[in-house]
């Protein structure tokens, strides 16, 4: 049995189309049928993502040694954690709601001292919420952006495998 053969028969035991084949290993659905009726040979890299993806090895795919096919071990369960930008995100959210408490604070504090002292410190009051509103912008801007570049890198392993 060649390479084609048994790229057909591990694609159909996992129930899975030509054309899901190729979207997962980044390629065309042209390829894969090339593969499979024995008109062209899949580069190393893609050898290597379909013994990954099928989970037989390599040598079974190219050789077709029977013995081959490899158990790949659980992977060891881990806690769930979230990751660094959602709880960033999630503490950004929450300080966006307790904006208005913030500001409504400052006005209380304004109109509540009628002083000398308060009228030159007006400004250190102003400058807090706009460092707020700026620090606040940052944190999603920087949660956001990780979350959209995990997402990216993810997405790109997925076409690897």
């Amino acid at each position: 049995m060649d390479i084609g053969r048994r790229i057909m028969e591990l694609r159909k035991k996992q129930g899975i189309t030509q054309e899901q084949l190729a979207d997962t290993l980044g390629t065309t659905r042209q390829a894969v049928s090339k593969w499979e009726s024995g008109k062209s040979t899949p580069d190393v890299d893609i050898v290597i993502a379909m013994g990954s993806l099928f989970r037989v090895s390599i040598d079974y795919l190219l050789l077709g040694k029977e013995d081959a096919p490899v158990q790949i071990p659980p992977q060891p369960q881990r806690r769930h954690r979230l990751p660094w930008y959602t709880i960033l995100l999630i503490i950004a959210g929450c300080y966006t709601l307790l904006l208005p408490l913030i500001a409504k604070l400052y006005q209380i504090i304004l109109s509540g001292h009628e002083s000398v002292v308060v009228e030159y410190c007006i400004y250190l009051f102003r400058w807090p919420l706009i460092a707020f509103v700026i620090f606040d912008i940052a944190m999603i801007y920087v949660g956001a952006k990780a979350y959209l570049r995990e997402k990216r890198k993810n997405r790109s392993i997925r076409r690897v495998c």
